[in-house]
């Protein structure tokens, strides 16, 4: 991401996670991609599964609030 290439970082994640399923990081790092893709449905259930495998993750928890602010359902 730090290249500008959100589609690319996405693809990447996303066969990281076809890869190792079980990995936490991994779909809290498909939901910043996500995020910087500008795809925020998206992006929140990538946080969601994060969080189901981790509920302890500061990472998937960021990243999800950014996604909910993203859809503006922050109030």
């Amino acid at each position: 991401l730090h290249l500008g290439d959100a589609p690319g970082a996405v693809a990447a994640f996303e066969a990281a996670v076809r890869i190792a399923p079980g990995r936490a990081a991994l779909h809290a790092d498909l939901g910043y991609a996500l995020l910087a893709a500008r795809r925020p449905a998206e992006a929140r259930a990538a946080c969601r599964e994060a969080l189901r495998l981790a509920p302890d993750s500061a990472d998937a928890w960021n990243n999800l609030g950014s996604a909910h602010d993203a859809l503006g359902e922050l109030r």
